[in-house]
């Protein structure tokens, strides 16, 4: 067994940093493939969708392990980066590898081939394209988990809340299709203030990079900082007594001098 792990381990490293990848390209290009077959060949594309979904679960275990095993990488904790227009970062857009990424993708993939396999008894009859939505819901949800980028999250969103409105109306009817337009007005409308807030933070941090977004925060300009007391949330415990505290900056938030007021309110000298 300890043969198989290292020679499992020796693959990983030849495969790396691609693999980073696989879990977005195999669903996209399974889906592609689905669309040129057409409906006449339900029973090829339930083949396909579940064989995808088995590669797409194996990829998001291997990259598991390339994050945890000793041997892999830089030892446990190892972060993988893949750079898909070899554009340096924050420029060009970034696919990470870590921990909690990987944890994302893998139960993804999981819940993914059991559906795939469930499908394929009555659900892909009962409308059309319903396994390459499905495979680009996949590839929506694995480009989030593993996007270093705020704006290709947004895409990757887009891509996953597209088809899953297709998904959602997959079998007609009235009630399905009232909640499914329910169901796109508010994704939408959240789209549109996700891409609001997206343009906010790249108007005052210059950069949607999101390791380059921890590293210019903490250098705003003065003039800027109310903008980001605005999405801070209050410290709390304060740090200091209540005494000191009266009328003090803290994280972005002011005690009051008035006794009678035991509210924390926004700061407005930050």
């Amino acid at each position: 067994m300890t043969e198989v792990f290292h020679l499992l381990d020796r693959f990983l490293e030849f495969s790396m940093p691609h693999l980073v990848a696989a879990p977005i390209l195999v669903p996209m290009l399974t889906a592609a493939l689905m669309l040129l077959l057409g409906e006449n060949r339900r029973r090829t594309k339930s083949a396909l969708s579940v064989v995808s979904g088995l590669v797409g679960l194996l990829a998001a275990l291997a990259l598991l392990r390339w994050v945890n095993a000793p041997d892999t990488g830089s030892g446990p904790g190892s972060i993988g980066v893949y750079l898909p227009g070899n554009w340096r970062a924050p420029f060009g857009i970034v696919l990470v590898a870590d921990r909690l990424s990987t944890m994302m993708v893998a139960l993804t993939g999981v819940i993914a081939f059991a559906a795939s396999i469930y499908s394929t008894s009555r659900w892909d009859r009962a409308g059309v394209h319903f396994h390459p939505l499905l495979q680009l819901q996949l590839m929506g949800l694995n480009g989030a988990f593993l996007t270093g980028d705020l704006f290709n999250l947004f895409v990757f969103f887009e891509v996953m809340l597209a088809a899953s409105y297709g998904l959602l109306l997959h079998g007609s009817g009235r009630l399905r299709v009232q909640a499914g337009l329910h169901y796109i007005a508010i994704n939408l409308a959240a789209s549109s203030l996700f891409l609001i807030g997206a343009a906010i933070l790249y108007g005052v941090t210059g950069t949607l990079n999101m390791a380059d977004l921890g590293v210019r925060i903490a250098e705003l300009a003065p003039g800027d900082r109310g903008l980001w007391c605005m999405r801070r949330p209050p410290s709390w415990p304060p740090r200091s007594s209540p005494r000191r505290a009266r009328g003090r900056s803290t994280s972005g938030w002011c005690r009051p001098t008035a006794r009678r007021c035991r509210r924390w309110a926004p700061c407005s000298r930050c």
